[in-house]
């Protein structure tokens, strides 16, 4: 049987997950179905890339980026896994690592990295619905619990800035400049979720 790349699904047969619904700023959220096996891919909508692990690493500290669409496993993230009070961790399909953050040095960004799950708060994203006057649609934001340098308002999942090796970093920002009606429209805060 030939092994389809553009699905990790067809490597194993998860069962299919439900529609989960959630509650976040009083907005009723209904994650769009993903796919049978319950994966999802992110796309940024700034650069229409999708969320992935650098050069599909396996290894604690690898970097988070965004890069074209190439059907590789790296850029599969597992369902919505709910650890508490609202939160939730995204958990790698290649590396079966979690989402987690960096925090930078001397005040400056923290960028996205994936780690083995800890159950820490840095490892923690909460998922808020937001509508788009610009595009005309709603998107979706991830929101670290812990924030960068443990500053909690600098604490949304952007992918940003000039390619670096031909790859976008995530950063996180603060959730201000990821509201429109700020200095810029804030597509790089904007993720679709299965480019939906």
């Amino acid at each position: 049987m030939k092994r389809n790349p553009r699905h990790p699904g067809s490597l194993t047969l998860r069962p299919a997950i439900a529609l989960v619904s959630l509650c976040a700023g009083g907005v009723l959220l209904t994650p769009t179905a993903a796919s049978a096996d319950g994966t999802y891919r992110w796309q940024g909508e700034r650069s229409r890339n999708y969320l992935e692990i650098r050069q599909s690493s396996t290894a604690n500290q690898a970097r988070v980026i965004v890069w074209p669409d190439q059907g590789s496993y790296n850029q599969w993230w597992s369902d919505f896994k709910q650890v508490s009070d609202g939160y939730y961790r995204l958990v790698n399909y290649n590396s079966q690592k979690s989402l987690d953050r960096y925090d930078g040095h001397n005040g400056g960004f923290c960028w996205g990295y994936q780690y083995d799950w800890t159950g820490q708060n840095w490892q923690r994203w909460r998922h808020k619905s937001v509508w788009s006057n610009h595009f005309g649609r709603t998107f979706d934001l991830w929101i670290n619990k812990e924030g960068c340098n443990g500053n909690p308002y600098d604490d949304t999942l952007m992918a940003w800035g000039s390619p670096i090796d031909n790859d976008y970093q995530t950063y996180l920002r603060t959730e201000e400049f990821c509201t429109e009606g700020s200095f810029i429209i804030p597509d790089s805060c904007y993720w679709r979720r299965s480019g939906q």
